[in-house]
């Protein structure tokens, strides 16, 4: 028995194959990962500026994010004037190594901005010592993403450590990008 799958046919037996929305975005090589691991001294904050393609919207699904040694919080902030985008580009990759092409979204760390407005949040919560990591993430549903708008919109992404002492965090964050930000 043969079953569609993004123009072709995937056999199975004894049922019909379905998969969600990220595993066929993937497939169709509109994925994208970024990741980064930082040192955060006390009430320090790391930010990172998302710029979206402008033919293209992100689809952001989550961030998966650990913290060694205490707790922060993470932020996703829209409508933030960002007045210099100049630090360190993240490598943005493709998640499907059947592609070719890299995803057009970039993330650059330590913009300057002002304002903006928080659209999503999480918190890491881990005690204060070196033996303690706390995991944290923003992990919509298969059916739940947040929907950047596209044509060069910016978006900050805001990790803050609420300790008063030094903290490690890594994180990881995956979207796709398609042509559709919202139903025709």
């Amino acid at each position: 028995m043969g079953v569609k799958v993004l123009k072709g046919d995937e056999f199975v037996t004894d049922g019909v194959s379905i998969i969600n929305t990220d595993h066929a975005a993937i497939h169709k090589g509109y994925g994208a990962l970024v990741d980064d691991y930082i040192t955060l001294t006390s009430g320090a904050t790391k930010s990172y500026c998302i710029t979206c393609p402008a033919d293209l919207y992100i689809h952001f699904k989550n961030i998966m994010a650990q913290s060694l040694a205490g707790s922060c919080k993470f932020e996703i902030l829209e409508g933030a004037t960002v007045t210099a985008n100049d630090g360190t580009a993240l490598d943005v990759t493709q998640p499907n190594d059947n592609f070719d092409t890299t995803p057009s979204g970039t993330v650059i760390a330590d913009p300057t901005y002002t304002g903006g407005t928080k659209i999503q949040g999480f918190h890491i919560l881990a005690d204060a010592t070196n033996q303690t990591i706390g995991n944290g993430k923003l992990a919509l549903s298969e059916n739940q993403e947040l929907v950047f708008k596209n044509a060069g919109e910016q978006y900050i992404l805001k990790i803050t450590n609420l300790e008063a002492s030094e903290i490690k965090v890594a994180w990881n964050a995956f979207w796709y990008e398609e042509p559709k930000g919202k139903s025709d």
